[in-house]
Order: C-alpha cells, then structure tokens, then sequence
C-alpha cells in the first residue's frame, strides 16, 4: 500500500459548488489523510459556502481575488502545498471529476513502480457510463491539439505511455513540479496540459495512464457543453460557448506550437493546420455566420501576437 499522506489533492471551483461537493465527497470517502486544496475561482459564489463549512476541518479553502483560469487557479493550489506541506506526489483534479475507491493510491503506487514517469494519469470514463474519455493521448497540433485516446489497455502492464496527460486528472511528482514549474498561466483555459506534459518529457520524464486507477468525469461541467443528447463537440455550431471555446483552442494551439514545435518541424504542422482550420471555420458558419470566421480570426491573431514566458 502507497502511503496517503504524502498526497496532496488541487482542485479548483468556478460556480460549480455541487460538482465540488460531490468530488470532495469521493476523495475523503476514499482516505482522510489526503491533503485537498480547494481554489475558488469565483469567490462571490455563495453556494460554495456550505461546501466550506461542510468540509472545512479536512480541506484547505483558497479565494482567488479574481478568476486565474484554469492554469492559474492550479497554480495557486501548487504553490500553497509546495510552501506548506512535504507531500510527494501532488494530484490534479477537475471539480467535476469522481475518483473510484482506491484510484488513488493505485497512481501514487504506479509512480512509486515506474521511476521514469514523472507524473501518471487515470483512466477516465464519462460519468454515468462505461465510456472512456481519456485513455491516453497524442499531441497533433497540425489538427488542433491534443487528441484523446481511447484505446484497450494492453495486457500486464502498470501504465499506457501517452504523449500527454489530461489535466482532469493528472498526479505529478513534486521534484518534477520544482523542475519545469506549474502550469503557464498565458494559456487561462484548454491546452495548459499539453503545454505542461511537453514541459515534462523534455526535461527526460514519461507520461502514462494508469488504467486500474478509474475517475468519472462530467465532461466540461464548468462549460456546461454537455445536453440532453450528450456531449457536444467544441466546433459545433450549436455549441453555446462555442466562442470562448474555439478562441482558447486556436490561440493555445498557436501558442503551444510557437513554444514547443521546432522549425524543421513547422512545414509539415502548416501543411496541414490552414486547411484543417478553415474546414472546420467552414463547417461552423452554417450555423454561426461570419461571427465563426471572425473567432476564429482573434484566435490566430492573439496566438501568433502573445508574448511567450521564458
């Protein structure tokens, strides 16, 4: 058995006390030795008052005076337990995720096994079902990014070697945080954990997916992109957040090239990305109009104009 106490658990609210409640619930159910720390992106949100004096006496509550986004709430997180505690292994985990019993352990112990990753993720199905969401992952920036993966574990092995890990779910060693840092915050939402997976392989660490370790995800609660039909997909026309969503996409997809992509490598991401970008532009208008053409637009402008971190 892995020991507990060395894991401390980040997890981050904006508006979504319920979520929050049900995933603090699955933690302390699972073990109270956990250390949690709770980010409130929205600290005006008064739902998430009973959740704290719920859960006070095992959850430290951090207010974020405004809202970081997804990286940035993380890091707060980060930074407290780095400062604060000598746990070794630190546990992303979306609000809206549900960890199985013992799911937990299951990943500080394939850490523990397998010196050469430097942070694991879990399978993760979507909520309610047996479907996998994330698997594992492969990075393709030339068709906008991360693309997850779903495919069956192969036999007898502790992890499935992936190019990066969903940041829904994302156990990282604390000597490799003190190494390449938290996640950038110029990304505020979608694609950070591409860009903190790449920042980890090339320091020398593997990424893996730890299958026996199994979290129900709800699926972008905090962009409620989800119906009564199921999920729907970001680059659909009938998404409401359509907007927010495919901005962040392109402009962090641009971003994440420009930092990771070398330049023998550009031709053959831009033989590929124009074009998949102006299908998919294409296929929004039908129900979007110009306003697609021109979100699209801010993103690539932004992407390209962002001054990077060094």
């Amino acid at each position: 058995m892995s020991n507990l106490n060395e894991v401390a658990v980040v997890s981050v609210n904006y508006f979504g006390a319920d979520d929050t409640r049900a995933c603090l619930g699955s933690m302390l159910s699972d073990s109270k030795e956990l250390r949690i720390v709770v980010v409130d992106n929205s600290p005006s949100d008064p739902g998430l008052r009973g959740v704290k004096a719920e859960f006070s006496s095992y959850v430290k509550f951090i207010d974020s005076d405004l809202n970081r986004g997804f990286g940035g709430g993380n890091n707060l997180g980060i930074d407290w337990i780095l400062e604060n505690t000598k746990c070794k292994y630190i546990l992303l985990l979306n609000n809206d995720a549900r960890a199985q019993r013992g799911a937990v352990d299951k990943l500080v112990n394939c850490l523990q096994a397998n010196a050469e990753l430097g942070a694991v993720g879990g399978l993760i199905l979507v909520d309610g079902s047996d479907e996998v969401w994330f698997g594992s992952g492969e990075v393709d920036f030339a068709r906008g990014g991360g693309r997850r993966c779903s495919s069956s574990k192969p036999g007898q092995v502790d992890y499935v070697p992936s190019e990066f890990l969903s940041g829904a779910v994302m156990m990282i060693r604390r000597s490799v945080l003190e190494v390449v840092g938290g996640f950038d915050p110029v990304f505020f939402m979608y694609e950070e954990d591409i860009d903190l997976s790449l920042r980890i392989r090339e320091a020398g660490w593997s990424l893996g997916v730890c299958w026996d370790a199994k979290f129900y995800h709800r699926v972008h609660g905090s962009q409620s992109v989800s119906s009564d039909t199921g999920h729907i997909p970001r680059w659909s026309p009938l998404n409401p957040n359509f907007d927010f969503l495919v901005y962040h996409n392109v402009r962090n997809n641009i971003i994440n090239i420009r930092k990771h992509v070398r330049y023998s490598k550009l031709v053959n991401i831009f033989l590929v990305y124009p074009f998949w970008l102006a299908f998919k532009t294409l296929n929004a208008t039908r129900g979007r109009g110009f306003s697609a053409v021109r979100t699209v637009c801010l993103g690539i402008r932004d992407g390209l104009s962002q001054s990077l971190r060094k």
